[in-house]
């Protein structure tokens, strides 16, 4: 009876670790469609809406929008406090003109915003096509946070 117990508890603490490596990759964190839906109204998801209808691409590829050209000013400090860190930053640099500049990407799976480095002003808002497209960026993530 003492060896069924070991060996059940030997299974426990091996079974565990693969059943939770299967959920590695899903997106089970809906802190983007917090953001947007908090973010975002109709009219800018409207925009992007209209601006992703030329994108002949496959529905995973990541469109990027100017914040501006969307009618959105977004605070990277407010985005922070309100919805936390970012999962991850990534940094590279950028030619304009004469300067190179520094560009900083703030991750939230599966969307991400660019700014300046240094700067608090979202400069782009990047997504997957297919969150852009159908019923727009807005109305797709309160479908999932509604999941």
């Amino acid at each position: 009876m003492t060896h069924l117990r070991y060996l059940a508890l030997v299974w426990l603490f091996v079974a565990a670790p693969f059943a939770a490596a299967g959920d590695k990759g899903k997106a089970t964190d809906n802190t983007w469609a917090k953001i947007i839906s908090g973010l975002l109204t109709p009219e800018q998801s409207k925009k992007g809406l209209q601006l992703q209808e030329n994108a002949a691409v496959k529905p995973d590829t990541i469109l990027s929008y100017a914040a501006k050209d969307l009618g959105a000013k977004l605070s990277l400090k407010m985005i922070q406090e309100k919805y936390g860190k970012p999962s991850k930053t990534e940094e590279y640099k950028v030619k304009d003109g004469n300067k190179i500049l520094t560009r900083k990407e703030y991750h939230y799976p599966p969307i991400y915003f660019v700014a300046d480095k240094d700067s608090d002003e979202v400069f782009l808002i990047s997504a997957p096509k297919r969150l852009w497209s159908g019923p727009g960026i807005l109305e797709n993530a309160k479908a999932a946070l509604k999941k």
